[in-house]
């Protein structure tokens, strides 16, 4: 558990260094492990304001965010980084991730986690 916790302290810094603004870093930093996922969501959506849950969508790269309400942009931004967070891959069982930048080859069509590239 402890693993998990430093892995996602260490992908939200890392999502904080080339973050494009303060307001999107403060975002960013609403995801902090040990808390429930509901939870999570909520501080997200209530310490930002709609402009920043935009440019955060925005700088993570998720698709088709414009138009959406408050706690939608949440919950895309939630599951954004839960998406970025290292896995176990289910056919080899390494560990990987998959970077912000890059577009994985295929995507789950309920969670859009990108799938282990080597395999």
């Amino acid at each position: 558990m402890l693993q998990k916790a430093a892995e996602i302290e260490d992908l939200i810094a890392a999502l904080c260094v080339n973050a494009p603004s303060d307001d999107v870093k403060f975002c960013l930093r609403s995801y902090q492990p040990g808390k429930r996922v509901q939870r999570i969501k909520q501080d997200i959506e209530n310490n930002s304001k709609k402009d920043t849950l935009l440019a955060t969508c925005n700088y993570l790269r998720i698709p088709n965010y414009e138009g959406k309400i408050k706690p939608d942009l949440a919950h895309l931004i939630l599951c954004r980084i839960q998406n970025l967070l290292p896995d176990d891959c289910g056919l080899c069982k390494k560990r990987y991730s998959i970077e912000l930048e890059e577009s994985p080859l295929l995507e789950c069509a309920i969670c859009d986690q990108g799938v282990h590239a080597e395999c």
